[in-house]
């Protein structure tokens, strides 16, 4: 299986918390309208899939195509005022991206007229983004391959050289689609046994202290174990592969505990962690 040269990120609930901005926007809009607010679970459980569904689910009436603009372009007003005011980046978002060895790339639904201004905020458009894709950027969104394409295209790579990391439906659907892996975060805005269920290879609960190359550590699968992409052999403390059938499919799962600051051979008494993948 190939290094990983590109990953691939998702925005909201991903990279950058922006779900109080986007809660409180929502409620704003329809108390605006005389509308209940709605639960802030309620919410956090549709930014991936798009809030504007969401809105017009709960306003009353049948609207047709216009009156469904209308509404978008309402709400769009309400949180452009609102979205500037809280987004930060999830803890280890910002060393992993400054660590990361390979190229990096925003693909996200978000329209680029809120992407931009947050990673400005957050002075994050001073990182080396190869491509940033939004919503409005391309025809048509995640999980549609070309925004995912594009960003391969604009790196050099190829899909199988290409990771996808996001907290959505969008992002697990699109990877399947280019046939690239995609890995879940669990601190996102949908469920990660949800995504895992889908279809997604592998998770990860932290930025914080996640090993440069992880990804390439966990992706070893061939009967040549090839470990080279690690940072130092001698953080590796067991590694084991399991074989598992299931459902007539053969899959090759690795299971490493790892310690990443070690400089020397590991000791009995050394702490470690676990990385679980498959493949």
């Amino acid at each position: 299986m190939a290094k990983i040269r590109l990953v691939c990120f998702d925005f909201d609930g991903t990279l950058i918390d922006t779900a109080p901005d986007l809660i409180r926007a929502t409620n704003l809009y329809l108390k605006s309208k005389g509308l209940e607010p709605l639960p802030e679970a309620r919410i956090r459980g549709e930014i991936g899939m798009g809030l504007r569904r969401l809105i017009l689910d709960v306003y009353p009436g049948d609207l047709d195509e216009d009156g469904r603009k209308r509404v978008e372009a309402e709400f769009l007003q309400v949180y452009e005022r609102e979205f500037l005011t809280s987004p930060a980046p999830f803890e280890g978002a910002l060393e992993f991206l400054q660590n990361f060895d390979g190229e990096i790339a925003i693909v996200s639904n978000k329209r680029m007229r809120f992407i931009l201004p947050i990673l400005q905020k957050l002075e994050l458009d001073r990182l080396p983004w190869v491509k940033i894709v939004g919503g409005d950027t391309y025809p048509n969104m995640k999980p549609h391959p070309e925004p995912f394409l594009a960003a391969i295209q604009a790196a050099g790579v190829s899909p199988e050289e290409t990771l996808i990391v996001g907290d959505g439906h969008p992002d697990v659907r699109g990877a399947l689609a280019i046939e690239s892996r995609c890995v879940a975060v669990s601190f996102g805005y949908t469920p990660v046994e949800e995504l895992m269920d889908l279809g997604a290879w592998s998770r990860i609960d932290s930025f914080l202290n996640c090993p440069i190359n992880q990804f390439n550590i966990v992706t070893c699968g061939n009967p040549q174990i090839d470990l080279s992409g690690l940072l130092t052999l001698h953080n590796i403390l067991f590694l084991r592969r399991l074989e598992c059938l299931a459902d007539g499919s053969h899959h090759s799962l690795f299971l490493l505990a790892y310690s990443p600051a070690l400089s020397a051979p590991a000791k009995a008494t050394t702490p470690f962690r676990w990385v679980f993948g498959s493949i």
